[in-house]
């Protein structure tokens, strides 16, 4: 069984018990119609607004990203139909890549401007899209994640299954909480046991450094690996948490 903890929204001022009455019937297994839907996004706030991520139509580096991707996709397909008419061509001089490895000259209005109909219209569909993307680095958006490979979850979201590494430190109870939804004050509580057992992981196998570290240990199942993982998790948790969101796990 897979995990992924999904940041839940949180209420804006006032709406706290009408927000807390449609989280509650999700948590029981209940769905929402669409028009309760519409409400609980109405009155809430979406973790996406959190991370500093800029906004497209309100900023030039969002608007860019859009239009670089839109420029490329334009590329490649003009690059498959060149190909598709020369069996001559010269893989080794296949200029492929992701939209990832662009560089974006923001001194350019080119880079941020649509320049056609087509760009025009990308640019309308996305319009107020947070660029996760580009956020600046924190602990909300976790480097155990799958939302760089996958368009079921994004890039605030912590892949909870490697949490399986750390199982027998853990214990049933801690485990089975990973699998439940956990209020902001809970969430906070919940980060501060993970960290306090990966401190414990340091001090009992000299991992100095390992709470620091930003990359993944190689070795996941060694003392380092789940101490990373522990901590990776617990300031998620806490990070969301302080910020008034809730744990919304998916398996």
């Amino acid at each position: 069984m897979g995990l992924d903890w999904l940041v839940g929204n949180k209420p804006k001022p006032g709406h706290e018990a009408e927000f807390a009455t449609l989280v509650a019937k999700r948590t029981e297994g209940g769905e929402l119609t669409e028009d309760m839907h519409e409400r609980y996004e109405a009155i809430s706030i979406s973790a996406h607004t959190q991370v500093g991520a800029p906004v497209v139509g309100t900023d030039r580096s969002a608007d860019a990203w859009v239009l670089a991707q839109v420029r490329h996709a334009a590329e490649h397909a003009e690059h498959d139909h060149d190909h598709d008419h020369d069996h001559d061509h010269d893989h080794d001089h296949d200029h492929d890549h992701d939209c990832g490895s662009l560089e974006i000259d923001l001194d350019d209005p080119a880079s941020y401007t649509a320049a056609d109909d087509e760009e025009r219209d990308a640019l309308g569909q996305m319009q107020g899209y947070h660029v996760l993307e580009l956020a600046p680095p924190c602990d909300g958006l976790p480097v155990y994640t799958h939302g760089v490979i996958s368009h079921d979850v994004d890039l605030t979201s912590f892949r909870g299954k490697f949490l399986d590494a750390c199982a027998d430190i853990l214990g049933e109870d801690l485990m089975e909480r990973a699998y439940t939804t956990q209020s902001s004050e809970e969430l906070i509580e919940y980060g501060q046991i993970l960290i306090e057992h990966g401190r414990r992981l340091v001090t009992e196998y000299s991992l100095g450094g390992i709470e620091q570290q930003l990359e993944a240990p190689e070795e996941l199942e060694s003392p380092a690996g789940k101490a990373h993982i522990l901590f990776a998790a617990g300031r998620w948790c806490i990070y969301w948490g302080r910020r008034g969101h809730y744990l919304d796990p998916w398996f």
